[in-house]
């Protein structure tokens, strides 16, 4: 094996070392006011750097922003041959939903957007090379044969983010998030997918509301998934196996306990109502999805793809107080639902292969219709 001067393996050695930053990034969006020019949203970054190490087999960089207590960090390293490595964390990120401030850049951006439309024939050429340009990357990129080299391992770690919804009036509503950790990893034809969210608390900030936590979780945690595929595991040999699946999925979701208060609920739907544009758009977009995701459903049970579950879902909790400031509520306490299946298999005249059935279990218990309580 090769070695530096000083001691180091050429693998390990530094080819290239960048450490860059920028002191102060300002960004401000203005629009005219009686012929003078007015800032409606000023976004300010202080020291955006990145520091960043080239080796023989990999590269690793980390980004940051220190005025804005967010750091971003982008590594690839390699012991082995991996394709791509991403990894991204989020120490803690704030943000404020301000009506008036939301509509000005909505409007700023529509208006943007309407203004600079390219004609027909220019969308028909730029949509002609995007189509050559992904079709020459999806040529070029094409995955190593051996299952053991990874080709994309991407992480994400969000610590906690927080959000506050306001207008010029008063503020609504804190949300609070924290612990969010998801992973993507491409190993070969294999998939694993996994994400993780510790806690989620939505606070009603009137100074008169007795019930603060508007949302909480009764538990370790909000929600752990993960889902692993394996295509064409169950073709040939595998077909006649029952244990052997294409896809797992395993889904944990913890207890959501909800307080009704019909004063902050109304108070978030104004909010949202300021908005309507987005919400035809995201409505729109949604019910798009939904479609996708029944026809790749319906490819899916057609090609006899075997997806085993694994699903335990705590209901929620809700409470509704007879006011914001009663202790005496009414408590729904919806139970746990399960699920799972099995998969067997059934002869079928005239047919060389047999029929694979996929046995589901659905499971509701720990059902408490109602009861009065006095919260305390």
């Amino acid at each position: 094996m090769a070695t530096t001067n000083n001691g180091l393996s050429e693998k390990d050695s530094v080819k290239v070392l960048v450490d860059f930053e920028v002191k102060e990034v300002l960004l401000s969006l203005k629009k005219l006011i009686k012929q003078e020019e007015a800032p409606f949203l000023v976004f300010q970054l202080d020291q955006l750097g990145i520091n960043t190490k080239v080796r023989m087999y990999d590269m690793s960089a980390t980004t940051y922003i220190r005025q804005t207590q967010m750091v971003i960090r982008c590594v690839s390293s390699a012991p082995r041959p991996i394709f791509m490595s991403l990894q991204v964390t989020f120490t803690s990120l704030d943000v404020m939903l301000h009506t008036e401030a939301l509509l000005s850049a909505v409007n700023f951006l529509s208006s943007s957007l309407s203004s600079s439309s390219m004609p027909s024939a220019e969308k028909e050429v730029c949509l002609k090379t995007e189509e050559k340009m992904a079709s020459a990357k999806s040529n070029a990129l094409v995955s190593p044969v051996d299952s053991e080299v990874v080709d994309l391992k991407a992480t994400m770690t969000l610590g906690a983010f927080n959000i506050l919804v306001c207008d010029q009036t008063c503020s609504m509503a804190d949300i609070r998030v924290k612990g969010l950790n998801s992973l993507l990893l491409i190993q070969g034809p294999q998939t694993h997918i996994s994400a993780r969210l510790r806690d989620i608390i939505v606070l009603d900030v009137d100074p008169k509301s007795i019930h603060k936590e508007a949302i909480s979780i009764v538990g370790d945690e909000v929600f752990s998934f993960s889902m692993s595929l394996t295509p064409n595991a169950t073709e040939g040999a595998g077909y006649a196996d029952t244990s052997k699946t294409d896809g797992k999925v395993k889904l944990t979701v913890g207890c959501i306990q909800v307080v009704y208060l019909h004063k902050f609920i109304m108070s978030l739907l104004n909010f949202s109502n300021n908005f309507q544009t987005t919400k035809e758009a995201l409505s729109t977009a949604t019910a798009q999805a939904a479609e996708k995701a029944a026809s790749s459903v319906r490819d899916l049970a057609q090609k006899s793809f075997r997806l085993s579950m694994d699903v335990r879902v705590k209901a929620p909790l809700i409470i509704i107080p007879q006011s914001s400031t009663s202790h005496h509520a009414l408590v729904m306490d919806l139970g746990l639902i399960t699920v799972g299946n099995s998969f067997s298999l059934l002869s079928v005249k005239d047919c060389p292969l047999p029929a694979v059935i996929d046995n589901m279990e659905v499971v509701l218990s720990e059902l408490k219709l109602s009861r009065s309580a006095k919260l305390g």
